[in-house]
């Protein structure tokens, strides 16, 4: 598709939209703090002179409550299919797969809505080996044809995502579903490899892109260089939006990593509306605290580390910057 389709189907996704949506709707879990969410709406000009303070120690009161805690999935339920016993899915938005058993059914990963869809995302743990079926077959199901994997395989001298995918020349069978190894591309420089997979199921078959990103540390931040690369994740994961399409994002836990893109994702989309609609400037407000605990809503500990949360905040300058011509 052309520079000129892509802006026209990028123009009309928003269009759709007469006033910008909240960003979720009304959760399952309680949250209270609501003044301090509240003073945290800023213009978006004042943002650009913004430095954090005490926003990261709001958010985890706000979203460490027992409400969250009741509300997550049962660790001794299944045990064994989770990466970290302590990083569970909350049950109101855990994705469910086909299967005649709730362990069959299960898997470690959580629906994530955004301010236009419901539903948005998938962000999820890395797989483990007893997991790498489950994950292929909620890639299948959901009908998703972007991974975004943002973790290596080894970091610190510890597994922190098992290699669910074939090599050249391999196909890996599970069950009634076979996924085959096409191609891959490496850019050395942005330390990003793209893999495409060729997934078949009975007699249908789908074209799958993984892109595994191996320059963000595990509890850390992207060197400042490397930020361009992340603007670029952002929008080809915005990009499967406007195509009515579920990217699934991973890295090792799937919530510090995995949530600062997403987090990113919504603010670019909330802004991208504004744009679109040739809103004045004057009139845009974003809360970017309060985007992330909603997301911390529908995965917990979305956004893990206070790096990460001001990270969100200087990714979230460079958009209003780049957008609106400041």
């Amino acid at each position: 598709m052309d520079t000129k389709n892509n802006l026209q189907q990028e123009e009309a996704f928003y269009e759709k939209f007469a006033v910008p949506p909240a960003p979720i709707k009304k959760e399952e879990i309680d949250y209270s703090y609501t003044e301090e969410l509240k003073a945290e709406t800023r213009k978006i000009k004042d943002l650009l002179n913004f430095k954090m303070t005490n926003q990261f120690q709001v958010l985890q009161m706000i979203t460490h409550t027992n409400n969250h805690h009741n509300n997550r999935i049962k660790a001794n339920e299944f045990l064994d299919y989770n990466r970290y016993t302590d990083i569970l899915p909350y049950k109101h938005s855990v994705v469910k797969i086909s299967g005649s058993t709730q362990v069959d059914q299960y898997i470690n990963a959580n629906y994530i809505n955004n301010p236009f869809k419901d539903k948005a995302y998938i962000a999820t743990q890395g797989p483990i080996p007893n997991t790498i079926s489950s994950f292929w077959r909620m890639i299948w199901e959901q009908k998703t044809n972007l991974i975004i994997m943002l973790c290596k395989e080894f970091e610190q001298n510890k597994v922190k995502c098992d290699k669910y995918w074939p090599s050249q020349g391999q196909i890996l069978q599970e069950g009634d579903l076979q996924v085959q190894f096409l191609s891959q591309q490496k850019n050395a420089q942005q330390n990003i490899i793209e893999r495409q997979f060729i997934l078949k199921y009975k007699n249908e078959q789908r074209q799958v892109s993984q892109v595994h990103w191996e320059g963000w540390p595990d509890h850390g931040v992207p060197e400042s260089r490397d930020y361009g690369v992340l603007e670029n994740l952002v929008q080809r994961v915005v990009n499967q939006i406007e195509q009515s399409k579920i990217p699934v994002v991973h890295c090792s836990a799937g919530v510090g990593r995995t949530g600062t893109l997403l987090a990113l994702s919504n603010i670019y989309m909330t802004l991208k509306y504004h744009q679109v609609k040739k809103t004045p400037i004057d009139q845009i407000e974003l809360n970017v605290l309060d985007i992330v605990r909603r997301l911390r809503e529908q995965r917990m500990i979305m956004v893990q580390m206070d790096n990460q949360l001001n990270l969100v905040y200087e990714i979230t300058k460079t958009f209003i910057r780049k957008m609106f011509k400041f």
